[in-house]
């Protein structure tokens, strides 16, 4: 797995193009191999375990109990023969023996099934009732199930918090030219202009994309984790970045939205904070960021995405599902805490 001139199969290509040749495939790969342990029999629960310990703990007491019973009945009454003995012997092993416990356990199990099936939750085996009793932490993926997975755009601030509309016209360009894989975020911000511009378009006749060309841009891999796309417009060059606070290091659009500052130590720690307050609230965060070229470049390279002017945060929400109340009802009843994490 160490080896750096090999690709397995599932892996992320975070960027570039390469020509391979095919090794293994199917089952024989590593990805594939996984398949085959998914299938194989899954090892024992506690619970299983804990009826296994008991039912020994059941027949080492028959075996240490029932010989001296046969002997002792055997000495002590020997006119009724070492027969009777032996019957009286197995009828104390049959009476130590709990012939209802089975019973009562999948019962209890069947009722639990029953009940949560009421709750649209169905239960594939009987000892994973066992196991949900028994978490203390239970860790979900929040989108599609206590979420709507419909991510919305909710808020665009500038580096005081107050609403600017900025950082939402930079992302929009950025979501419309970007030619790579298009998800939910940029979506959503699209869906926002879109509403927002079809509301006013009898007050505004030119659109935001007029003016505008595409002259390339730089896709998102997992390494840099951010975005950018480098576009000409009547009388200005921009690179809108959704990137990370650390990397709009050099300067700082303030609340004027016209004048530029560098971003010092305060203002940076003030913008992290801002950024935690959101992430708290169960906001996806993405921070916005430009940069004006005097002499653009033929192809635009990563050491481009320096000397950038923070313009802003994007906020995202996905909003939580009407179920979630009965999530939170039965979540207080057994005593957990309920928090909706951005990861």
């Amino acid at each position: 797995m160490e080896n750096q001139s090999l690709c397995y199969m599932g892996t992320s290509v975070v960027s570039g193009t390469a020509t391979a040749i095919v090794k293994f495939t199917g089952s024989r790969t590593y990805f594939g191999s996984m398949a085959l342990e998914l299938s194989k029999q899954r090892p024992q629960n506690a619970f299983q375990l804990g009826v296994r310990r008991i039912s020994w703990i059941f027949f080492l007491t028959m075996l240490c109990i029932v010989p001296p019973i046969f002997l002792l009945q055997g000495f002590l009454h020997p006119g009724d023969g070492w027969y009777e003995a032996a019957l009286f012997a197995l009828a104390a092993a049959v009476g130590l023996t709990p012939e209802m416990l089975p019973m009562i356990v999948s019962s209890t199990l069947a009722r639990g099934a029953y009940l949560m099936s009421k709750k649209k939750c169905i239960v594939k085996n009987l000892d994973s009732i066992i196991n949900l009793g028994g978490m203390d932490v239970l860790c979900t993926d929040k989108t599609g199930t206590l979420t709507e997975n419909r991510v919305s755009l909710l808020l665009h601030l500038d580096c005081r918090n107050r609403t600017s509309i900025l950082p939402i016209q930079l992302a929009y360009l950025n979501s419309h030219f970007q030619t790579g894989l298009s998800n939910l975020l940029d979506k959503a911000v699209i869906n926002y202009i879109q509403k927002t511009t079809s509301n006013h378009r009898s007050r505004r006749k030119p659109t935001l994309l007029s003016g505008f060309t595409k002259r390339d841009e730089i896709p998102f891999d997992f390494v840099r984790r951010r975005m950018s796309v480098f576009y000409t417009g009547e009388d200005r060059q921009l690179d809108s970045s959704d990137r990370t606070i650390q990397l709009a290091r050099q300067k700082l659009i303030p609340f004027d939205g016209i004048l530029t500052q560098p971003l010092n130590e305060p203002m940076k720690l003030s913008l992290l904070n801002l950024n935690n307050e959101l992430n708290e609230r169960g906001l996806r965060v993405l921070a916005v960021a430009y940069k004006v070229f005097s002499t653009p470049p033929d192809n635009l390279q990563t050491s481009d995405e320096s000397e950038l002017i923070f313009a802003g945060f994007i906020a995202f929400e996905d909003p939580l599902v009407i179920q979630q109340l009965f999530v939170k009802k039965y979540v207080k009843i057994f005593n957990f805490q309920f928090h909706q994490m951005e990861l």
